[in-house]
């Protein structure tokens, strides 16, 4: 067991080992640098006001112009739907990188930055509306994306509409496919968590269990056998990656699955307790520091000490 502020470097060590191992607080650096970056969004990639921050706008443009960009790749990593993210945080991928690859929904699809579906793995239409009128009937909200709008019911359409301006809103009211990659529900109550439950036993769901940054509960109810893992390791596929060299950086308890089972498996300063105690290794920065940034300068800062490229099919 680590102690806290402990990092172990590998026996095969490597030039870069040392001055890498400067950025974390605790854990045990590979012996390889990776060929991918899996990024979350929330609590990781974007700041406490989850805006993409100045100081990691210069350095994803710097990073994307330097020689390191054709050695390791960066990718999102969400529970976000498409439309959370087509006018916030894609722009700035679409514009350099159109593209790259991204898993969001919890791992429920995979998109470029253009927003093409590379792979999806929808919940059936009544499945999801008898989830969410139901759970809706016990006092719940619920909300869920299809393509660029986020349908949901009149109690979570005001509360995002604050947070997130810039996502395009309507009432599920009048749908007549309710079907989507990832269903949302907020506002939990002890009905509602037992009627959730009762599905998630007789339907082919997984009710993850989250907690937002209000410290309030909420469900991400997707595909039995979705989550960010399972999706990286189709990522890894479709780009030829062997998987070993993905890494993954996040916070959030569905970032679990992922940073367990990747040796750069990354969880941020400001992560939960049960990420940080999961995790392989621990980054020195918090989303408040610009963490992430600090991050891929000191990935590219490796590379350039081991000289010679690793890979060279990302060129």
């Amino acid at each position: 067991m680590l102690k806290e502020k402990e990092v172990l470097v590998s026996p095969m060590t490597n030039e870069w080992s040392p001055e890498l191992a400067k950025y974390f607080s605790r854990g045990e650096l590979p012996s390889f640098l990776p060929e991918f970056l899996l990024m979350d969004l929330d609590g990781t990639f974007l700041d406490p006001n989850k805006r993409i921050s100045q100081a990691t706008r210069r350095t994803l443009q710097e990073f994307w112009q330097s020689p390191e960009a054709k050695l390791f790749r960066l990718g999102i990593c969400t529970g976000r739907h498409y439309a959370n993210l087509v006018n916030s945080v894609l722009p700035i991928f679409r514009e350099k990188r159109p593209k790259d690859l991204h898993i969001i929904c919890g791992g429920a699809a995979i998109i470029d930055s253009l927003g093409n579906t590379l792979v999806e793995r929808r919940l059936d239409s009544d499945l999801v509306k008898e989830l969410a009128q139901g759970a809706e009937e016990r006092g719940a909200a619920f909300g869920f994306g299809q393509g660029e709008v986020f349908y949901c019911d009149p109690k979570m359409k005001e509360h995002r509409e604050k947070a997130f301006p810039d996502v395009t809103y309507d009432l599920a009211t009048g749908l007549n496919s309710w079907s989507t990659s990832l269903l949302v529900i907020s506002q939990l109550n002890p009905e509602v968590e037992n009627f959730v439950g009762s599905l998630s036993q007789i339907n082919e769901i997984e009710a993850k269990r989250m907690i937002g940054y209000s410290g309030l509960p909420y469900y991400d109810i997707t595909r039995a056998g979705v989550n960010k893992h399972t999706a990286m390791l189709e990522l890894a596929e479709l780009l030829n990656i062997p998987k070993e060299k993905v890494a993954g950086i996040g916070d959030n308890l569905n970032d679990l699955e992922l940073l367990q089972q990747v040796s750069w498996g990354i969880a941020m300063a400001n992560a939960k307790p049960e990420v940080q105690e999961a995790a392989p290794l621990i980054l020195n920065y918090s989303n408040a520091e610009d963490g992430v940034a600090r991050l891929i300068q000191a990935l590219q800062k490796a590379y350039q000490l081991q000289g010679l490229p690793e890979m060279e099919r990302a060129q």
